[in-house]
């Protein structure tokens, strides 16, 4: 199983542990969604120091060509507004880099397994622009 991970430092792919998955790494956001592209892989990590403002609207075509492929997030620490709107865009989780190392693992499995990788309360948030939006379209009609 092939795992992307998109970003300016190699860290986190020293992390993830070899075994069944092989580990590419892209500093070159193009570069790596033409290979994403072709070979569509298991789960992609995407660096948002790398990308910036532009993160939102890369996952977003990310997602696009690969919607059954986890795409996780990874951050410093991020604000609430930029993980929501990546999630909102395709993102199926978001890793703190502090916790890299302790968690990469468990995520792995996780998100492979369907599952999202996301705090309670990110998830809380999550559901209350659901609920919003959808507040917003009843009383619309």
């Amino acid at each position: 199983m092939d795992v992307v991970i998109i970003d300016h430092q190699e860290t986190l792919a020293h992390l993830i542990r070899s075994g069944r998955l092989t580990v590419r790494f892209f500093d070159d956001p193009l570069v790596a969604y033409r290979y994403i592209e072709s070979v569509k892989p298991a789960i992609v990590f995407v660096g948002f120091d790398l990308l910036k403002d532009e993160t939102t609207p890369y996952i977003s075509y990310l997602y696009r060509i690969i919607p059954d492929s986890p795409i996780i997030l990874t951050a410093g620490r991020l604000d609430d507004h930029s993980i929501l709107g990546c999630l909102a865009a395709g993102a199926r989780g978001y890793l703190e880099r502090n916790d890299a190392e302790k968690f990469i693992d468990k995520l792995i499995s996780a998100v492979l397994n369907g599952e999202a990788w996301i705090s309670r309360r990110l998830a809380a948030k999550l559901l209350q622009r659901l609920q919003h939006s959808r507040r917003e379209s009843l009383v619309i009609s």
